[in-house]
């Protein structure tokens, strides 16, 4: 039996040695990659630039080289309505520069006639030049960038960035040819406008095509839930670049030191390399602070590791890829996995041998690699409080860093496993954040309930037995936990975040280079650090609910990394101020509780 135990014990640490190294190598490759691309592009509104040079009484190619540095302008697609002096009801009559450019592109987007057709139709004229599409509705319908727009661009030696829009009837060519005749214009990056992108809902491949065939890159604007946006992303990822923006109706309410805070954490933080840049409405009463804003925007930018000095926004590198890697690390989610079916359920130990073998297998279909990662991200987590025992004879420091090392272990096995090309653009996610996030937290509360009433089954008690108080308190409490657990997971969760929470972490950011989270260094390190000292001297009474507040601190570890958008340093660097800062409170809650608190009675 000892013979089959020491070498179940060896198999498994072989296993998740091999299975870290390699992991490890993975996100050293990953890290590579993120070092080589911090060039951020600050992008211009036009509408916004035209406004200000307006203010300054010159022109807005003037306006654009008073910046003193390169910049991107994002130029909108017009319309008929806005070019043309419109003479009578269905009647355009345009300079020749917009006549020639909307003529091309009425006649890709719909028909256009040299004679009067006989129904009812749009009169389009410059001079003695003129055509004919039918309809009323022409003049809403999009001609491409103002070519004189693209000239003010140019003439101030900075890049151009298209904002054209989708159009009904949109077919392989119509679209190869819209993006033809903005590469044309010397566009580099297109950000599709209004509500869906480009080839929406059907032509979304010729879109990925064409961009493709002309050398454009495609900008998916964050939260800006365009239809057709994530397909777009996942078709043409090596083409694809994240983009932020401010609404105009946030703008309203924000100044700038806010947009400038939003902007640069954006860009550290989630992979976004085209900032679409707005000045607060108030900067136009001033016609250089939006020179001193983008100024104090490329500071804050270096500051946070970026380069904001007016390189060009592009794609990331491909990752290397070993065929071998990704089975390997499965391997060691298996082994973490096999552990906790073993300990908690008291399954067969022989469990530790087949279920690493088969998570090897999952490893070599993407499906089979999502379910491996969510299971990655419960089981370490959570392994790490079944290893753990009360010893006197040990630190309580080295019981609380080895429950930690086991969630950095499954943060590194899950962010590796994950690893891939779309990952960076968020075309690539982990699935099942809020389960990964409560699943640790029920099986700890499940796993130490029977150490804290020194029952193999208290649960069936609990049923047969009249409710006492502190059943009930401790029973609230584990409540209070998932539920608080269940409404703050994922991103949405932000009106679950109490005022004074959000002032720390507002102080944080400005005294760190990046902000711990709250889960980890202000609830779940300190509660292990409690949990640990409460075991060792013998009040397990409340094991269940400590243990649950521990595992929130666990689970985020794991989460932070499940962030796969967001670059490796900042999750490290998250987490290891979390762990000192956490560390830190949890040893003073131990140095309190051994003053004040009785020792247990013999």
């Amino acid at each position: 039996m000892t013979t089959n135990r020491n070498f179940l014990g060896a198999w498994v640490a072989l296993l998740l040695l091999a299975s870290t190294v390699a992991a490890m190598m993975a996100l050293f490759a990953r890290f590579r990659v993120e070092q080589a691309n911090r060039a951020v592009e600050i992008v211009l509104d036009w509408a916004q630039v035209e406004e200000l040079a307006l203010a300054r009484g010159e022109s807005p190619s003037e306006t654009l080289i008073a910046f003193g540095r390169p910049l991107a302008v994002a130029v909108p697609e017009a319309t008929l309505a806005d070019w043309g002096l419109r003479l009578d009801s269905g009647v355009f009559d345009l300079p020749p520069d917009r006549y020639e450019q909307a003529k091309a592109v009425l006649s890709f987007k719909t028909a256009v006639h040299e004679t009067r057709p006989d129904q009812l139709s749009t009169w389009i004229s410059s001079g003695d030049q003129q055509f004919w599409v039918i309809g009323e509705s022409v003049g809403s319908i999009g001609v491409g960038l103002d070519p004189r727009a693209v000239s003010e661009v140019k003439k101030a030696g900075c890049r151009l960035v298209a904002r054209i829009e989708n159009f009904a009837g949109a077919t392989e060519s119509s679209i190869s040819e819209a993006l033809a005749l903005v590469k044309a214009q010397g566009a580099y990056l297109v950000i599709f406008g209004r509500d869906e992108v480009l080839g929406s809902p059907d032509a979304l491949e010729a879109t990925a095509e064409a961009l493709a065939k002309h050398g454009l890159l495609y900008g998916t604007v964050e939260f800006g839930k365009q239809a057709g946006d994530a397909n777009l992303a996942k078709m043409a990822f090596d083409q694809t670049v994240r983009v932020h923006s401010v609404t105009s109706g946030e703008l309203v309410y924000m100044r700038s030191p806010a947009l400038i805070e939003r902007y640069s954490r954006a860009a550290q933080e989630r992979n976004i390399r085209a900032l679409l840049t707005r000045f607060p409405m108030g900067g136009m009463k001033q016609p250089d602070a939006p020179m001193e804003f983008v100024r104090q925007l490329t500071s804050a930018l270096s500051q946070n590791g970026m380069d904001g000095s007016g390189k060009p926004a592009r794609p990331y590198e491909k990752l290397p890829q070993q065929p071998w890697s990704k089975p390997l690390i499965a391997l060691g989610i298996g082994a973490a996995g096999g552990l906790l079916l073993v300990r908690l359920f008291g399954l067969p130990a022989w469990l530790l041998i087949v279920v690493p073998l088969v998570s090897g297998g999952l490893a070599m279909h993407p499906m089979g690699i999502k379910l491996l990662a969510l299971g990655g991200a419960i089981a370490f987590p959570t392994v790490g409080f079944l290893t753990v025992r009360p010893d006197r004879s040990r630190w309580l420091v080295s019981d609380a860093a080895s429950v930690i090392a086991c969630a950095l272990l499954g943060a590194i096995h899950v962010a590796a496993l994950m690893n891939g090309d779309r990952i960076f653009i968020k075309a690539d996610q982990f699935a099942g954040i809020k389960i990964a996030l409560m699943a640790p937290v029920l099986l700890v509360g499940l796993a130490y309930a029977p150490i804290a009433t020194g029952e193999a089954n208290p649960w069936r008690r609990l049923l047969d037995s009249p409710i006492v108080w502190r059943t009930a308190i401790v029973l609230l409490g584990m409540m209070v936990v998932v539920g608080v657990m269940t409404l703050r997971a994922g991103n949405e969760a932000a009106d679950a975040v109490p005022g004074w929470e959000l002032q720390l972490r507002s102080l944080l950011e400005k005294a760190l280079s990046v902000r711990p989270r709250t889960k980890e260094f202000l609830i779940g390190i300190p509660a292990l650090f409690v949990m640990l000292s409460l075991w060792r001297s013998g009040r397990a009474n409340w094991l269940p609910l400590w243990g649950m507040l521990a595992a929130i601190g666990m689970a985020s570890m794991v989460n932070t990394f499940c962030h796969l958008h967001t670059p490796l340093w900042v999750s490290a660097a998250r987490t290891g101020w979390g762990i000192a800062i956490g560390s830190a409170l949890g040893l003073i809650a131990v140095a309190i509780l051994a003053r004040y608190r009785p020792k247990a009675s013999s």
